[in-house]
């Protein structure tokens, strides 16, 4: 215990009593000045808010973005186990996006909807992807 008090200490001893670190000639606080924002952009942009756009769209092309995104994921097995195309293409989405993160963004899934010819999509989750 003494120890993590005198590590908090030593760790500390350059901060004022406002939280900027002494000799900063920019006066920065010590705290990340994008705490928290970091956070509302990753949820503002996070793929996961246009699947239900996509899926509500995207009808029977969902086989060809499927192809696009996850060539190596079952699209017959996901037929198999849901019935309604709307539920087929969440579920798509779910696992290809389980599969990839953290490397699934929005501007993906634009490209591949543009690229099956499907911009009206790609529109569509531009202005609501917050």
């Amino acid at each position: 215990m003494t120890e993590v008090v005198s590590n908090y200490f030593a760790e500390t001893s350059d901060i004022n009593r406002f939280g900027k670190r002494k000799g900063s000639h920019k006066s920065e606080s010590i705290r990340d000045r994008n705490f928290g924002k970091k956070k509302k952009v990753a949820s503002r942009h996070d793929p996961r808010n246009c699947f239900f756009e996509i899926a509500d769209r995207i009808g029977i092309d969902w086989t060809k973005l499927a192809a696009i995104l996850g060539p190596f994921i079952d699209v017959d097995t996901i037929k198999a186990q849901e019935s309604r195309v709307f539920d087929q293409v969440m579920k798509f989405l779910d696992i290809w996006y389980n599969k990839n993160c953290p490397n699934v963004n929005v501007d993906g899934l634009k490209t591949a909807l543009r690229r099956i010819g499907r911009n009206d999509i790609a529109l569509a989750i531009s202005s609501t992807k917050t």
